[in-house]
């Protein structure tokens, strides 16, 4: 009988993690996240994942602010496979996070073409926390 061990490193996780479902392009979602967060969203190299395939992704990055927005989908698969129906996942670093946190979440809701954004627990979704670590 074979065992599969698997080592475990407790993650110092420095962001938030947020599941947007939205039937928008990556592009136009990001223009529109744009416009009402007043940030940069860019496109840069797209995560890529073995056996997963290539997920878009768009960053805004400066000095005290870092928002990332990846997709859940691949023409070869799923990021996530446990939650399919997640369109984009929205990656924000603590310090801007900690500051504006109500007020991020209430502007994102008034983005018409964002239909549901919710948070991630991280401690619970070990995958996740995995996934987007740097």
């Amino acid at each position: 009988m074979i065992k599969k061990l698997r080592l475990t490193k407790d993650l110092d996780v420095n962001f938030s993690l947020f599941s947007i479902i939205s039937h928008e392009k990556s592009y136009k979602l990001c223009w529109r996240i744009n416009k009402k967060l007043q940030i940069n969203l860019n496109r840069v190299e797209p995560l890529t994942i073995l056996k997963l395939g290539s997920f878009d992704r768009y960053r805004h990055f400066n000095e005290s602010e870092k928002i990332e927005v990846v997709s859940n989908r691949s023409l070869e698969g799923y990021l996530d496979t446990k939650d399919k129906k997640v369109n984009y996942f929205l990656k924000i670093e603590k310090p801007f996070f900690e500051r504006q946190k109500s007020n991020l979440v209430s502007k994102l809701n008034d983005v018409s073409e964002i239909l549901l954004i919710f948070e991630v627990d991280l401690e619970k979704d070990t995958n996740k926390k995995e996934l987007f670590y740097d």
